[in-house]
This record gives C-alpha cells, sequence and structure tokens, in this order.
C-alpha cells in the first residue's frame, strides 16, 4: 500500500511538470521545473525515510489502523522523597505518583495479574527489624499486611492471582529459601530445600506450575534454576561458574527467561530459550542494566539502569531495541508492570 502512495504521487507531480511547464514562458520554466524536480526528490527522500524507520521500528508513522492503542504503566520504588516509596507511571514517563506516602521504606512491588493489587515490602511496623509483606489497592488505599516475622523479599504474584512467591529467612536454621503462600497470607509452604544455597528472587512460570529463581553465593556464582512449586525436579538453566545470573522473568508464553547477568564484565540484560537453550544480550551499555520485567503482552521489557549514574527505570521492546528512560528524579529500581490494557 506504501509502494502505491509513493508511485501514485510521483506520476503526479511527474505529470505537473509535463503539462504545467510547457505552458509558462521560458523564464518561468526553468524556475518551475526546478521546484518540482526539489518536490520529486524531496518524497523520494521523505518515504524512503520512512521505510527506514517503519522497518527499523521506529514510531513515526501509525503503520496499522486496525491494531488498538495498548496502555502501558508500571510501579517502581523511588527515593525522590527522602526515602524508598512506591509509585506508578506510564510508561512515557509521565503520570508519576506515590501510592504508599510512609516514612518508612517501601519496595519491591509487584502488581496483580487483574491489576487491582500491589504486593511489596515494608519495614514500617518492625521500627528497623526485618521487613514484612503487604498487599494494597493500585490507589495506594486498603493497605493490608501479610506477614509478621523473619526477613522477607521480592515478593510476586502468581499468574492466576491466587498466590504469592517471595524468599524469606523464616525456616528452622533461618536459612533463606522460596516460599508460597495464598493472596491473603494464608497456607505458607516452604518450596526450596534446606540445601540450596541462597536462593532469591523467585519468578512464576505462565502455567503457574513452577518457579524460576537464582542461587549461589559470592565465591561460587548464581546461577538460574527452576523448580516445581512443590519443590521437586529443580533443573539449572545457566552455565556460567563465577559469574552473577539472577533476576528471572518468565515471558508471558513461557518461551523465554529474561535475567541480569555479569558473565561479559558489566551487569546486563539477557534473555534464554528455554527449548533451544540460546541466550542474547539485549543491553550494551557497559554500565548495570538490573532486574527484568516483561508486560503482560511479552512485547516490553522494563528494568533499571545506571547508565547515566544514578539508579532509572528504562523500557525496551522484547527485542532490545527502543530503550527508553522513564524515570529521572531521585534513585528508581525494581520495576513491574500493571496489565497491558487495550
Amino acid at each position: 500500500m506504501r509502494d502505491f502512495f509513493v508511485q501514485a504521487l510521483v506520476f503526479l507531480l511527474g505529470a505537473l511538470i509535463g503539462i504545467a511547464v510547457p505552458l509558462l514562458p521560458k523564464t518561468g520554466q526553468k524556475w518551475t521545473a526546478g521546484i518540482v524536480s526539489v518536490l520529486l526528490i524531496c518524497t523520494a527522500l521523505t518515504w524512503a525515510g520512512y521505510e527506514v524507520g517503519y522497518k527499523e521500528g521506529i514510531k513515526s508513522v501509525p503503520t496499522s489502523t486496525t491494531e488498538p492503542e495498548v496502555s502501558y504503566q508500571i510501579v517502581f520504588q523511588s527515593n525522590r522523597d527522602g526515602n524508598w516509596e512506591i509509585y506508578k507511571a506510564n510508561i512515557d514517563g509521565s503520570g508519576q505518583v506515590n501510592l504508599t506516602n510512609h516514612p518508612d521504606n517501601d519496595g519491591f512491588a509487584s502488581v496483580s495479574p487483574d491489576g487491582n493489587k500491589i504486593v511489596f515490602l515494608s519495614g514500617r511496623d518492625r521500627d528497623g527489624d526485618g521487613s514484612d509483606i503487604y498487599i494494597m489497592n493500585n490507589n495506594g488505599s486498603q493497605l493490608l499486611r501479610l506477614t509478621q516475622e523473619g526477613i522477607h523479599w521480592d515478593p510476586i504474584w502468581s499468574p492466576d492471582g491466587k498466590m504469592i512467591a517471595f524468599g524469606s529467612n523464616t525456616t528452622p536454621d533461618n536459612s533463606l529459601q522460596i516460599f508460597i503462600m495464598n493472596a491473603d497470607g494464608t497456607g505458607k509452604r516452604q518450596v526450596t530445600l534446606e540445601a540450596t544455597p541462597t536462593p532469591a528472587v523467585p519468578t512464576w512460570s505462565p502455567d503457574g506450575g513452577k518457579l524460576a529463581f537464582c542461587a549461589g553465593n559470592p565465591e561460587k556464582g548464581f546461577e538460574i534454576y527452576i523448580i516445581n512449586i512443590d519443590g521437586t525436579e529443580r533443573t539449572r538453566v545457566t552455565y556460567d561458574p563465577g559469574k552473577t545470573n539472577c533476576s528471572p522473568s518468565w515471558s508471558p508464553n513461557g518461551e523465554l527467561i529474561a535475567f541480569d547477568s555479569n558473565r561479559d564484565g558489566e551487569t546486563e540484560i539477557y534473555t534464554v530459550n528455554l527449548k533451544s537453550g540460546i541466550q542474547a544480550r539485549l543491553t550494551r551499555n557497559q554500565k548495570g542494566n538490573f532486574k527484568p520485567k516483561w508486560s503482560s503482552d511479552g512485547k516490553y521489557i522494563a528494568y533499571y539502569s545506571t547508565r547515566d549514574g544514578s539508579s532509572q527505570i528504562y523500557v525496551m521492546r522484547a527485542d532490545g531495541t527502543g530503550q527508553t528512560q522513564v524515570t529521572s528524579l531521585g534513585s528508581n529500581r525494581n520495576p513491574s508492570f500493571f496489565p497491558s490494557i487495550p
């Protein structure tokens, strides 16, 4: 369709030269022919530029009138007000709102699959001794505390919104392990075994039957593993001895896991295909890039980066193109998408 309009436009302009120019005085013929020739060249260059933009994914001119616009929002933690708070924003950086407004630190937020609830960590009821898991409405109202003791980290909703996976040291020997519980805080049970070295940052498989997480230690490195939610069939995904592969995030179609790794020096964002084992590097700025999270439609990945000196939220397409900064005030970390809304 684009080629048709280009050809039609060029044909019409050519006809203008053939019809209008001979009717003008000789002095005007040269002037008019020159102007029309310039128009022809500009038209060709403009459409050539459009073609390059289209092929490289530059959003300059809409390419389809049938595909609906999609609204993307994220939550993240920011210290712009003097302590860590939970914010939400559009991925173009607009509409940034503080949801928690509390003098204690709040962070590690995750949005429920229906977009109505947010689970997060806070030390607000601990007087500096540990952190608990809370849920609230997506506007910051109706706060509910789910845990009462120990240290917790990285809570994340199950795909059906009925359960929450998280890390905790509430074990008999205070070792750090992965747990799951009902969304109301009941039915807590341990998933990883005592012998597993420091498991962290769980993420659910799209069918809700498995968890991916990272485990290891600073001396031997951290790798990504997958385990059934009943604790069986633990398998290893990455193999980089002495390096840190962590912060896994499972793609909505179940085919990929995004993660951060320092295998090439600075920490960058990668994906691994769970069937083929093929891994792809998505960021290449030689600065730290951390905690990738997929949008619910699988088109975008949010993460935070220190490429400009402070921690800021970025969003990119799933293939690593179109890396766009979302935040700029203070330090901002640990983004999570709201469900994509057409």
